[in-house]
């Protein structure tokens, strides 16, 4: 587009004048970035393993199965209230054991860092209960598994439905240096 402009000719007549308007800049593509390393996604399952008739581990999840020694192991369990109430606050305990049957690494604790005693749990309420499983194995290599459960100090451990006193996680960890 042009914008007018005034130019004299004689004193007594003026003639309009075009002068070019410059356009505004092309616009330029940014650069593509270049792809950088996305964290892998988490590793979770389902378990549906019934503790007496008040608790049901419904599913777990993991940030990887592959991990080492040096930091722990960052299991989160989900827990469902169920109909009963639990006659004690059982503890939680997970335990990470090795292929010939080794106790390498555990976190024991009150459901929810303790904000959720099981006394509480109402029937179909979901329990987000996070454990950071510390090694005592720093030297351990290869593979195991990880088993959940509940228990008293005093009483023990509370039967699966199953009569188990724990639930193994379908999953395999890989413990690399």
């Amino acid at each position: 587009p042009a914008t007018p402009a005034l130019t004299a000719t004689r004193a007594t007549t003026v003639t309009p004048t075009l002068v070019p308007t410059p356009l505004p800049p092309v616009p330029t593509e940014a650069p593509t970035p270049v792809p950088t390393d996305t964290p892998r996604p988490g590793i979770s399952g389902e378990v549906h393993a019934r503790f007496g008739d008040f608790a049901e581990l419904v599913s777990y999840s993991l940030p990887a199965t592959e991990v080492t020694p040096t930091e722990p192991l960052a299991l989160t369990l989900y827990w469902r209230g169920l109909e009963g109430t639990s006659p004690l606050d059982y503890l939680v305990f997970t335990h990470l054991i090795s292929e010939d049957g080794r106790l390498i690494a555990q976190h024991d604790g009150a459901p929810a860092g303790g904000t959720r005693p099981i006394t509480g749990w109402e029937a179909g309420e979901m329990i987000e209960d996070p454990h950071p499983m510390t090694f005592y194995d720093n030297t351990y290599n290869g593979s195991a598994t990880i088993v959940v459960g509940l228990y008293d100090p005093a009483t023990g451990r509370v039967s699966t439905a199953t009569g188990a006193d724990s639930a193994v996680l379908p999953t395999t960890i890989t413990v690399v240096p």
